[in-house]
């Protein structure tokens, strides 16, 4: 059995994240995005847009290619009752599906600067081959529509010369936390990034 478990670490604004949506539906028109947290139903909260996925301040989103997985099918498969027995809680990884955790501004404490989100897939090679395509193709179209990250000593301000693997920032959040003022990318309390 071979299984693949991949990620990028990602920076996105609520721009940034309309137009990686249409970026998506332009090459994919049959993907979905459902809305991630815990759901009062087991009907899931199903979108056409990232745009609409606003409903709870905390959520994140599941992109699902119906072409793959059916709506229906990742009902009847996916989703399972919340251990608090209060609500459900849906797949966010298999065949069909990416998981997307947002970029959230203050995630480490530091107000000025957005913290990374990501995607992330984790299916089986062998049994999966059009996830595979899938994530491949997402994977690029974000390296296409992205700048590359770079690390920054903000003690003597010097930016690497050498880009962080697997870092991406869209161009909204790459204007907005660029170093001015102390607005940076952040992945984690200490470290921090610029885009270019």
């Amino acid at each position: 059995m071979t299984s693949k478990v991949l990620s990028l670490e990602v920076f996105l604004t609520k721009t940034d994240e309309n137009t990686f949506s249409r970026l998506l539906k332009e090459q994919f028109p049959q993907i979905k995005f459902i809305e991630n947290f815990v759901w009062h139903t087991p009907n899931p909260p199903v979108y056409d847009s990232m745009a609409e996925c606003w409903n709870n301040k905390f959520s994140d989103i599941i992109i699902i290619d119906t072409h793959i997985l059916s709506i229906e099918e990742y009902k009847n498969t996916c989703i399972i009752p919340h251990l608090s027995g209060q609500g459900y809680l849906g797949s966010q990884v298999g065949d069909g599906v990416i998981q997307f955790l947002r970029s959230r501004v203050g995630e480490y404490g530091d107000n000025n600067c957005l913290g990374n989100g990501s995607l992330g897939a984790s299916y089986n090679l062998e049994y999966e081959p059009e996830t595979d395509k899938l994530v491949k193709a997402v994977w690029k179209l974000v390296r296409k529509n992205a700048l590359k990250v770079y690390f920054v000593d903000t003690a003597t301000g010097k930016v690497s010369e050498k880009p962080e693997s697997r870092f991406y920032a869209f161009p909204d959040a790459a204007a907005k936390f660029n170093g001015t003022n102390g607005r940076y990318l952040q992945c984690g309390a200490l470290t921090q990034f610029i885009a270019k």
